[in-house]
């Protein structure tokens, strides 16, 4: 009699929890570290929670600081670091995003914090910048038709609020921006204790924090509070507008429905950035 002998063996995943690192750090308001094991390059991400909700001066000036922070460290002539960057404002937000290989860890996340540091670049050419706002706006605004309507809403429902702000601006603002303003604000936005670093990749804690050591900090500024999120009243609100958009070839029902968070420490916009990366992980790494 023979007796076949049958071993099964399962894998064992890592579970959600596992590939998510908390890092306490006396400079940052959080910082995250998401495993994701097959990666060939880290990518970072530093979000100020500071955007158009918090800027007290002409509507989108925000937006024009953030280019303006990125091109500071940059310099411009950079070339090779734009093209392995991003940057962008929102109402709640400013978010700034590096990638490259292990290599580089300490050198990038330099680089991104550095866009806390007082600008440096020529008069000239930080003027000449309001030029590149206008021709993002010109590629996207312009040719949108719903933006109009969506500002619309924005304002039949927060009337008189910061959230019905354009991070997007218009023409006429931008061609009016004031250095001495975006100055000021960049000071007050730019303030590393009200920022979250998430950082993505096959890279070690150990191997973070060692970075995180070897970095060059800023002076701290004095940070600009966080404008309160407004709460929306309770019930619906209805209003009702006809707009006449010509590129819009029949009628269209456009609504807005806002649904209530229970309070987090961070802003909207990173935890979604949270989120999102911790669940790409886990979905790459599903627990056994």
């Amino acid at each position: 009699m023979s007796v076949a002998l049958a071993v099964s063996t399962q894998a064992v995943s890592e579970s959600a929890a596992d590939l998510v690192s908390t890092i306490q750090h006396p400079n940052f308001q959080h910082i995250y570290l998401i495993t994701d094991r097959d990666a060939r390059s880290f990518e970072a991400r530093l979000i100020f929670q500071n955007g158009e909700l918090d800027n007290p001066y002409a509507e989108g000036l925000a937006h024009y600081v953030e280019h303006l922070a990125w091109l500071n460290v940059t310099q411009s002539t950079d070339f090779e670091a734009l093209r392995h960057s991003n940057a962008w404002t929102n109402l709640t937000s400013t978010a700034y995003v590096t990638h490259s290989s292990e290599t580089w860890l300490t050198k990038e996340l330099q680089r991104l914090i550095e866009v806390s540091t007082p600008f440096t670049l020529a008069e000239r050419f930080m003027l000449e910048e309001r030029d590149i706002i206008l021709r993002e706006y010109e590629a996207s605004v312009a040719v949108n038709p719903y933006f109009e309507i969506e500002q619309n809403i924005n304002k039949a429902i927060y009337p008189s609020s910061p959230w019905a702000r354009s991070v997007l601006e218009s023409p006429t603002e931008i061609e009016d921006f004031s250095l001495i303003n975006a100055k000021k604000l960049h000071r007050k936005s730019h303030e590393l204790g009200n920022a979250v670093l998430i950082v993505t990749g096959n890279i070690s804690k150990t191997t973070l924090q060692k970075a995180l050591r070897n970095l060059n900090f800023p002076k701290p500024a004095a940070p600009i509070a966080p404008t309160p999120l407004p709460t929306p009243e309770v019930g619906n609100k209805r209003v009702a507008a006809d707009i006449q958009v010509a590129r819009l070839g029949s009628p269209t029902l456009f609504y807005r429905k806002l649904i209530k968070r229970p309070p987090a420490q961070m802003r909207p916009f990173a935890i979604k950035q949270f989120e999102f990366y911790a669940q790409r992980s886990a979905h790459l790494y599903p627990a056994g």
